[in-house]
């Protein structure tokens, strides 16, 4: 599971926190701490934004909510969410977000134009 902190506000601190259970992320130093998504715990971390990239198929998405709740800790915060389109209906129903429409690309994995970004972001 995948989250990013975003701050646009740090000076001297690094820009983005990465919250995953996987520790080659260590290499990124205190960029990364180590997060259980089902077991979430809140960060001492002042972001703007938070970005998800969880796995699509071994998580629940109440389990995403109660993860985002945590972390946000009630604040209105932009979420950037990347996930199946198949689950969109589901998606918007767990999150306060909305299917944008727009297609992400990956590397490899993923089938072409299966994941989309959700957001409850308005410019």
């Amino acid at each position: 599971m995948r989250f990013s902190c975003a701050s646009t506000r740090a000076e001297g601190r690094p820009r983005y926190l990465l919250l995953d259970r996987d520790e080659r992320f260590r290499v990124l130093g205190e960029r990364f701490r180590e997060f259980d998504l089902r077991k979430p715990t809140s960060v001492e971390y002042d972001f703007d934004a938070l970005f998800l990239d969880p796995p699509f198929a071994n998580v629940e998405l109440r389990d995403l909510a109660a993860a985002v709740e945590v972390l946000c800790g009630g604040r209105d915060v932009p979420l950037f969410v990347g996930y199946n389109v198949k689950r969109a209906a589901e998606v918007e129903a767990a999150l306060p977000v909305r299917n944008t429409g727009d297609v992400l690309g990956y590397a490899c994995g993923v089938m072409p134009n299966t994941i989309c970004l959700f957001t409850n972001w308005r410019p």
